[in-house]
């Protein structure tokens, strides 16, 4: 299958390209950059160039490529007639990465739990949600599936064992109202408000299970020896 990736040098793209090559696929890589063209070559994948906002441009690769199928990494995750709806991203270059914005804040001792920490997370290891992609290729659904992990869970309970992989100071707590003023209303939001997914219907519709099951077993493997140094 002829395979078009928008968004081919992202942190699900360098994941997914690779995996697509070695099934046989035939893949076609968008780069907008010198940089970007070398690398979407050196996983394994032919190089389309064009800005991702150039409209015009875009319908030019996407017409000469002449795919079988588009899978566009850009803002949305689809495949045909069929939309991955992923979880919170973590892996290597994602904000939950050994390297991440996130994981750094939570060193840093700056991550507190805000109020009871009700927010519930569901998780996606980059691995999972590019394997899923390329199931999705490879099916006849359509529709919306969630892409996460079996173990939705609150910001109360991952936060800590998330610090405690990193060696980090354990997660204060903080009201609400003195949050609000520190991160608005959206952040306090996202950490109180969210809300798991299932993945009944990703795993019983696409051939893919999660290769991590769970963020802890995900976290240990990412983040066991990402310590202060």
């Amino acid at each position: 299958m002829r395979v078009f990736v928008a968004g081919a040098t992202g942190v699900i793209g360098r994941r997914l390209l690779p995996l697509l090559t070695s099934q046989g696929h035939e893949v076609i890589g968008l780069a907008r950059s010198y940089g970007a063209a070398v690398e979407v070559e050196m996983l394994g994948a032919v190089v389309a160039e064009a800005d991702a906002l150039d409209s015009d441009a875009m319908s030019r690769v996407v017409k000469d490529a002449a795919p079988d199928a588009v899978v566009h990494l850009l803002t949305a995750r689809e495949a045909g007639g069929l939309v991955l709806r992923l979880g919170q991203l973590y892996g290597h270059g994602t904000i939950y990465g050994r390297n991440g914005s996130f994981v750094r804040q939570v060193q840093a001792g700056k991550m507190p739990i805000i109020g009871s920490g009700d927010g519930t997370f569901s998780f996606t290891h980059v691995h999972d949600a590019a394997a899923a992609i390329t199931a999705a290729l490879d099916s006849h659904v359509h529709g919306v599936l969630n892409v996460v992990d079996d173990e939705p869970a609150p910001v109360r309970e991952w936060l800590p064992i998330l610090a405690q992989l990193l060696d980090a100071p354990r997660p204060k707590h903080v009201p609400v109202t003195l949050a609000r003023l520190a991160v608005g209303g959206w952040g306090v939001a996202f950490m109180t408000q969210l809300r798991g997914a299932d993945n009944t219907l990703a795993r019983r519709t696409l051939d893919w299970a999660p290769r991590y099951s769970s963020w802890r077993q995900g976290f240990a493997a990412e983040l066991a020896h990402a310590t202060h140094s």
